[in-house]
């Protein structure tokens, strides 16, 4: 089964030429990429090595989510290069469905996902991508 990843990446080097690869990546910096899609790896050490051969390149940092391990609701069917912003939600009480639904109608939401784990309250950040 496949899964869906979704979030951004920043590549050790310079830019690099998006149009030939078959997943949504989008570039928001110099180094830096909106990416989504679907791929067969199931965790995340995976997936950073799929980039790595993908690319060609190191990876420097990532905030990504994946859908085996991660809750992901996908709002965006189209994408395009703009401005990139991801918002972090953290509370004791953060409810997934609840944040979801906030931003369902909101034309700018990519993705709706969990992210790491939070370090104040132990459970898992919620984050929202927007592309304006």
């Amino acid at each position: 089964m496949d899964n869906i990843f979704a979030g951004n990446i920043t590549l050790k080097t310079w830019s690099i030429d998006t149009s030939k690869y078959d997943f949504d990546i989008i570039g928001t910096g110099n180094r830096t990429y909106f990416v989504m899609w679907e791929v067969d790896e199931d965790n995340l050490t995976a997936l950073l090595q799929f980039f790595t051969e993908t690319f060609g390149i190191e990876i420097e940092s990532y905030d990504l989510s994946i859908s085996s391990l991660d809750q992901i609701d996908v709002y965006a069917d189209k994408y395009n290069e703009g401005v990139y912003e991801v918002v972090s939600f953290e509370w004791p009480e953060i409810n997934f469905e609840a944040i979801s639904e906030r931003f369902e109608m909101v034309d700018e939401v990519c993705i709706v996902r969990e992210a790491e784990p939070s370090e104040k309250y132990g459970n898992k950040i919620i984050k929202v991508d927007f592309l304006y």
